[in-house]
């Protein structure tokens, strides 16, 4: 009846999502090419390919970019964590730092909007029309500033380490001394930057260094010395200089401010006052890693895979996700009232999205099978409860009728016919099996 019809297609639906969902674990390759943008400036990108069943449709790659003066190898420790959580993920490393082109000294592209407008040229050569934009501190600028003029070509935007202005007192006094030290480097004709500096920027600003692979600092090291002295000092001038956080205003895209509970740079009040900014953006959150300084995708990796993949995944899905340790705030969603929650948050999403991820994702597919089965096999538990009470009642009204005598060869035919396993019950039994 219709109920085999059911168990047997939904077994067939089952199957061709494992086989699919078999393919799609077996990518995750890695592809590092350079691509051209505007003026013939050659970018260093990596792409890495979705490790698991995709889980964002319609979203675009998720694209991260670098702080100064580091390069793409800066997500290395979170680059196969997020492609096992279902995303196709793209770095891209700026002008002029790692294994980018080096224009002159005074070239335009030395700025965030300059960088902006290269992000621009970088995306298109990669034919990415949408996508998922995060960016660590120096990116985190370019990033909302990208999403700010460009608000159709990003999905959601990720703010890690970041803040509305890098021109405030607080940062001024803090990154002022790294103008100084640059320029006294390329006073006396140094062509790349101290070892010893090189380190102290990266690690001065960690909550405890000893948490981050040694290897991975000392690649890091190497990767911020191929800029030259020159990048390091427009870029950190251009930072403590300017002041858009007008711009703020006009992102649409659900935004993640992500930051590390231990960050001196960026303080959680900084983030709180860009989130005041941000007053077109479908959804701001808070989230603050525990024990991580300015750079929280080297001192918890795990964690922040996770926080950032439980935040896209719950605004791209009708789900309620899990989020790391928090707070977790978001003040708009709750009218207007702060709320810190330590796990959870419940987002939702459009329903013309919804449709096409419970269409596309093998994982409600699966869901629907196990739910039909149990739906279907509750029944039959139901058709065996009564089924005695059946029985009785047709013995009772047979033995009230006269007795015929039957055949005994009659009889041995009626007990060839009859199965060892009551029909209902072996359905049961079977779809609890299926289940």
């Amino acid at each position: 009846g219709w109920c085999r019809q059911l168990f047997v297609a939904a077994t067939l639906v089952a199957a061709a999502t494992s086989a699919t969902s078999g393919k799609a674990a077996s990518a995750g390759e890695k592809t590092r090419r350079k691509v051209i943008v505007h003026e013939g400036i050659a970018l260093d990108t990596v792409t890495y390919e979705a490790a698991g069943p995709r889980r964002v449709f319609g979203a675009g790659p998720l694209v991260l970019l670098h702080g100064w003066p580091e390069s793409l190898v800066t997500y290395d420790l979170v680059y196969q964590r997020l492609s096992v959580e279902g995303f196709q993920v793209v770095g891209i490393t700026f002008p002029g730092f790692g294994d980018s082109d080096k224009p002159p000294d005074g070239s335009e592209v030395y700025s965030v909007h300059g960088l902006v407008q290269a992000l621009r040229g970088a995306l298109r050569s990669l034919e990415i029309e949408k996508c998922i934009l995060g960016g660590h501190s120096m990116g985190s600028f370019v990033a909302w500033e990208f999403a700010a003029l460009y608000p159709d070509s990003v999905s959601v935007l990720l703010a890690i380490g970041s803040a509305a202005t890098a021109a405030s007192p607080h940062d001024y006094n803090r990154l002022e001394p790294y103008v100084v030290a640059i320029k006294a480097f390329m006073d006396v004709h140094k062509h790349k930057i101290p070892v010893t500096f090189a380190h102290n920027s990266l690690v001065g600003d960690l909550y405890d260094k000893k948490k981050v692979p040694r290897a991975f600092v000392k690649g890091m090291v190497e990767e911020t010395r191929k800029a030259p002295p020159y990048v390091w000092l427009a870029l950190m001038q251009d930072l403590i200089r300017r002041n858009d956080s007008r711009l703020l205003s006009r992102i649409k895209a659900p935004t993640l401010l992500l930051n590390g509970a231990n960050d001196s740079l960026f303080t959680l009040n900084m983030q709180k006052a860009m989130r005041e900014r941000m007053t077109s953006a479908a959804a701001t959150q808070i989230v603050r890693i525990p024990k991580s300084g300015h750079s929280p995708h080297w001192e918890q990796p795990e964690l922040f895979v996770q926080n950032v993949a439980a935040f896209i995944h719950a605004h791209l899905h009708l789900v309620t996700v899990p989020l790391g340790p928090g707070p977790i705030m978001n003040k708009r969603a709750h009218g207007g009232a702060e709320v810190s929650s330590p796990s959870f948050v419940a987002i939702t999403r459009p329903p013309s999205q919804s449709v096409d991820g419970l269409i596309g994702n093998g994982y409600y597919v699966v869901v629907a099978f196990s739910v039909a089965m149990l739906i279907y096999t509750l029944s039959l538990w139901a058709r065996s409860l009564t089924a005695g009470p059946r029985r009785a009642g047709a013995r009772r009204g047979r033995s009230s009728v006269k007795k015929t005598t039957t055949p005994a060869s009659a009889r041995t035919r009626a007990n060839e016919r009859t199965p060892i396993i009551n029909p209902t019950r072996r359905r049961y039994f079977l779809g609890l099996l299926s289940i």
